[in-house]
């Protein structure tokens, strides 16, 4: 629902804007929870390619997706991407030196949310200059948090990691990283329930000179649920260039990847960045994503708005066997 995505977005602006008593972390040092690899095959291959690259540009691209599912149906969620939600609240709500305002003279505050319930703010001004700057920390705790036909419960943290220049600007260099973090933190409405739990940094820097924007997102994990799908990411990093004068972007995606729909977990290595100009399928690029006993799928940008899909169904290193699958199409019918 494009009212979900719009209320969150003004929802967990708060914490932003306020700047968490409990602080973000920086990642979960209790370990993955992944499970044992998957073996890959042609039954299960192309279903696995597919739901880890949309996955993948979910987390990365500005569009509306943020948990992995195979079924393109869920994939298209009307849910924020990760990095669109957090990137959008920073830009939105910061630049060096913004006041914290009054929510930000007391340890705690209560507010009624519009439609019933309360969120709870905790905020610590870590130098005590009123200003939003590094060390600074903001967590929010939700009890049935209405607004705009949807609910929220759970803890959303940030804590500020630094602040260099002004975001807002494309005149001149700036950098920001902030580290933020959600504990049983569920969106529903009437016809979508989402849960996140785990935790991510999130840099974006700009260079003024080149007009490049650089974006990662990176951490030890998170785990989504989306109605009655479930996916986790661990030891992930997604990075993304945009070069803004030429309107092409560059991205890679590192992580492992589990799904309740896989009987396991796979590994995710960007062999060659994929390129191309921005709001079209790339034109270059390379993925291995790997499984038990070194079975594989390779996803290729051919060019031409082209993609080749290839399984290696024994590990063998090639994919020329009877149980080997390639499949080329559109990159737009595999993934959207």
């Amino acid at each position: 629902m494009r009212a979900l995505r719009s209320s969150a977005i003004v929802i967990l602006g708060i914490g932003v804007l306020t700047a968490c008593g409990g602080g973000g972390g920086g990642g979960d040092d209790g370990g993955s929870t992944t499970r044992e690899p998957l073996t890959i095959n042609a039954s299960n291959g192309r279903r696995v390619a597919v739901e880890v690259v949309q996955g993948s540009q979910s987390i990365t691209r500005s569009g509306g997706v943020l948990v992995f599912a195979a079924d393109g149906s869920h994939a298209h969620s009307s849910l924020p991407g990760v990095r669109a939600l957090t990137y959008s609240l920073a830009l939105e709500r910061l630049a060096a030196g913004v006041p914290l305002g009054d929510v930000a003279t007391a340890d705690s505050q209560s507010l009624a949310c519009p439609e019933g319930g309360t969120v709870t703010i905790n905020v610590s001004d870590n130098n005590g200059n009123n200003q939003l700057d590094a060390g600074d920390s903001a967590g929010l705790t939700f009890d049935n948090c209405a607004e705009g036909g949807i609910v929220q419960n759970g803890t959303v943290a940030l804590k500020v990691g630094t602040i260099q220049g002004d975001p807002n600007s494309n005149s001149a260099d700036w950098s920001f990283q902030f580290f933020f973090g959600f504990d049983n933190y569920t969106i529903s409405s009437d016809d979508e329930n989402f849960g996140l739990d785990g935790d991510y940094a999130l840099a974006a820097s700009y260079e003024a000179s080149t007009a490049v924007f650089r974006f990662a997102t990176s951490g030890s994990e998170l785990n989504f649920t989306n109605n009655t799908d479930r996916a986790s990411i661990a030891d992930f990093n997604f990075v993304e260039r945009l070069f803004s004068a030429a309107s092409r972007f560059a991205a890679r995606y590192d992580f492992v990847y589990d799904a309740g729909d896989f009987a396991g977990s796979v590994d995710v290595t960007t062999n060659a960045a994929f390129k191309g100009i921005e709001n079209f399928p790339p034109e270059s690029g390379k993925l291995t994503i790997r499984g038990a006993d070194n079975t594989r799928v390779v996803v290729q940008a051919t060019g031409g708005g082209m993609a080749k899909i290839s399984v290696d169904a024994n590990g063998d290193g090639d994919f020329t066997d009877s149980e080997d699958r390639i499949v080329e199409g559109q990159w737009t019918t595999f993934f959207g």
